[in-house]
C-alpha cells in the first residue's frame, strides 16, 4: 500500500525514536501519508499542522486516532484517506520505536552477575567444538602411526603421518621389534582417548553452568517484564481495551507468551549466540594457525555448508512448531463440543463439530506431508554440501601433500576443525529468530510502560473527590465518539443537570448512549466537547 522513496523509507528505518523527534513535521507528514493522497488532500492536512503549529515532536506524540482527527479537522471526509493516515502514523511510530540492546541491558542490571557467569561458561562452551575436532583428527592420525614396509619383521615408526616421518624426528625409528612402534601408538591413542573424557566431564559442566545462569537470569527477568507489562496494561485508559488488537484474550497472551519471549534476548538465547560467536573465534584461529592455505579453500564454500547445517535446524524446528499449532486448534474444537456438549446436541451440530475437527486433522496431515518433504529437501542439501567440502578440501590437499607441502596430519586437524565449526555455527544461526522475537517483545513492553496514559488511574495529581459528595451532576453541551468508532457520534451536544437526590431514567434505543453517560461520569473515557461536573467539578 505505501510507496515510498528509498531514501526516506532507509532515514525511517535507520532512524532511533530520540532523532526523529527532531525532525520537522514535513518529514513526519511525507512518511505518515506515503500512500498516493490526492494533492489537494496532502496540501490540506500540512496547512492544518501549520496552521496548529505542531512540530515533528508533536506530531509523533500523537495516538493514531488522534492523528486521524487531526486530519478530519484538516478537511479529510474520506473514510479511506483517514484510515491511511492512521495506518501511515501506526507505521511511523513501529519503526521508530526499536528497543537498543544497551537498554535490554540496563533493564537486566539485577542479573548482571548471572550473565557475567553464563558468559564465561558459554565462551568455554564455544571452544568445546573446535577442541573436540581438533582431538578427533589427531586420534585418527595416532591410528597410522606404525606403517608396515614390505621387509617382513619390520615397521616404520612415523609421526602420525606416513609421508612425513620429521613430524616425530626424534622418534622416528626402524625396528625390528614391532611392538616399540605399537607401544607408542597405545601411548598416544590412551592420551588421547583420556582427552575426550576430559572433554566429555567438562562440556557435561560447561553445559549445565552455562544453561542454569542465563535460564535463571531469563526466568526472573520474564517475571520483571510481565509484572512491568501488566502494570502498564492496568494504567490504560478504558479506550485502549476497546480496541480490537486489545481483547482480554490478546492481553493476556501477550503476558503468558510475550514475557517468555524476552529470553530470547536475554536468556538462553543469549547464551547460545555467544556460544556460536566463540565456537567460530575459536575455530578459526586453530584452523589458520595450522594450515592457512587449506583454511582459505575451506572458508570459499563454508557459506553453503552453513545453509546447509541452518535448513537442517530450522527443518526440526519449523515441523515441531506447526505440528503444535494444528494439534491444538484440534484440541480446542474438541475441547469447547465437550463443555458445550447439550448444546452441541440440541442443536443437532454434532456431523458440524465433527467435520470441524477432522478438518484440523486433515491440516495437521497436509503439514505434515509439506514439511517432510521440505525438511526432507533441507536434510539432503545439509549432507550434501558437507561431503562436497570433504570432497573439494581433500583433493586440494592431496595435491599438496604429493609436492611435500603440507602434511596429512595437518590436512586432517584443519578439515575437521572448520567443518565441525562451521556446522556449529550453522546450527547456532537457526536460533537467531528467537533473538529477534525477544526484542520485538521488549519494544512492546517498553512502549507501552513509557506511553503516558490520559487517563492514569495510579496518579495522585488533580482535585479528589470529598468523603462525602453532595451528588450534584451536570453534563454541559457533551459531545462525544468512542475512539474505537470516531465516525459515529454517540452524544451530541447533550446537556442535563441532576439535583442531588433526585431519581433521573436514561431512557433511549440501544446505541443511544445512556452506560455512555455513566462511562463519563466515572471518567473512563474524556467528552470531545462540553464537560461533565460533579458538585461543580469538572470530572
Amino acid at each position: 500500500q505505501f510507496s515510498a522513496s528509498s531514501s526516506l523509507t532507509d532515514k525511517v528505518r535507520s532512524a532511533t525514536k530520540e532523532e526523529a523527534e527532531n525532525w520537522d513535521p514535513d518529514t513526519v507528514l511525507a512518511w505518515v501519508m506515503l500512500l498516493e493522497l490526492p494533492r489537494e488532500q496532502k496540501s490540506m492536512v500540512e496547512r492544518t499542522v501549520r496552521t496548529k503549529n505542531l512540530s515533528g515532536a508533536g506530531l509523533l506524540a500523537m495516538t493514531p486516532l488522534e492523528f486521524r482527527g487531526l486530519a478530519s479537522d484538516a478537511g479529510l471526509t474520506d473514510a479511506r484517506h483517514l484510515q491511511v493516515c492512521e495506518m501511515g502514523l501506526r507505521s511511523l511510530r513501529g519503526d521508530l520505536y526499536k528497543v537498543s540492546y544497551a537498554r535490554i541491558m540496563r533493564f537486566n542490571r539485577p542479573e548482571w552477575a548471572l550473565l557475567a557467569i553464563g558468559t564465561f561458561f558459554a565462551t568455554c562452551h564455544g571452544g568445546v567444538m573446535p577442541g573436540f575436532a581438533l582431538t578427533f583428527s589427531t586420534m585418527l592420525s595416532t591410528f597410522y602411526l606404525c606403517v608396515e614396509i614390505p621387509r617382513p619383521g619390520m615397521s616404520t615408526l612415523y609421526g602420525a603421518d606416513c609421508l612425513d616421518p620429521q613430524f616425530y624426528a626424534d622418534n622416528m625409528a626402524r625396528c625390528e621389534d614391532e611392538g616399540e612402534c605399537l607401544s607408542a601408538l597405545s601411548r598416544d591413542a590412551n592420551f588421547l582417548a583420556l582427552m575426550f573424557f576430559v572433554i566429555a566431564v567438562a562440556t557435561a559442566i560447561i553445559n549445565v553452568g552455562q544453561l542454569a545462569t542465563f535460564l535463571l537470569a531469563g526466568e526472573k527477568m520474564t517475571v520483571r517484564v510481565r509484572a512491568m507489562l501488566f502494570r502498564a496494561m492496568a494504567r490504560q485508559p478504558i479506550s485502549f481495551f476497546d480496541r480490537e488488537k486489545n481483547t482480554s484474550g490478546a492481553l493476556a497472551a501477550r503476558l503468558a507468551d510475550d514475557a517468555a519471549k524476552v529470553q530470547g534476548a536475554t536468556g538462553s538465547g543469549l547464551g547460545t549466540m555467544i556460544q556460536g560467536v566463540m565456537t567460530g573465534v575459536v575455530g578459526f584461529t586453530i584452523g589458520f594457525v595450522i594450515s592457512w592455505r587449506l583454511a582459505l579453500v575451506i572458508c570459499a564454500i563454508m557459506p553453503i555448508m552453513g545453509l546447509g547445517a541452518k535448513l537442517q535446524m530450522n527443518a526440526m524446528m519449523s515441523q515441531s512448531g506447526e505440528a503444535k499449532e494444528n494439534f491444538a486448534k484440534a484440541g480446542s474444537i474438541a475441547s469447547e463440543a465437550i463443555s458445550g456438549a447439550r448444546t452441541v446436541a440440541s442443536l443437532g451440530m454434532q456431523k458440524k463439530v465433527q467435520d470441524l475437527f477432522a478438518e484440523c486433522l486433515v491440516e495437521v496431515a497436509k503439514d505434515g506431508k509439506r514439511k517432510g518433504t521440505i525438511g526432507g529437501f533441507g536434510f539432503a542439501f545439509g549432507h550434501f554440501t558437507m561431503f562436497l567440502a570433504y570432497f573439494i578440501s581433500f583433493t586440494v590437499a592431496a595435491t599438496w601433500i604429493e609436492g611435500g607441502t603440507m602434511k596429512g596430519s595437518d590436512v586432517l586437524k584443519t578439515f575437521f576443525v572448520l567443518v565441525f565449526t562451521t556446522m556449529g555455527m550453522g546450527q547456532v544461526s537457526a536460533f537467531a529468530p528467537n533473538l529477534a522475537e525477544g526484542k520485538q517483545a521488549l519494544s512492546y513492553a517498553f512502549e507501552l510502560d513509557d506511553t503516558i496514559s490520559e487517563i492514569d488511574p495510579t496518579s495522585q495529581d488533580g482535585d479528589k473527590p470529598a468523603a462525602r459528595t453532595q451528588g450534584h451532576i451536570e453534563f454541559k453541551a457533551v459531545d462525544f465518539a468512542y475512539p474505537s468508532r470516531p465516525d459515529t457520534q454517540t452524544l451530541k451536544s447533550v446537556s442535563i443537570e441532576i439535583q442531588p437526590g433526585q431519581k433521573v431514567a436514561l431512557v433511549g434505543a440501544s446505541g443511544s448512549g445512556k452506560s455512555t453517560c455513566i462511562a463519563l461520569l466515572e471518567r473512563w473515557y474524556n467528552p470531545a466537547g462540553g464537560g461533565g461536573f460533579l458538585d461543580g467539578k469538572d470530572v
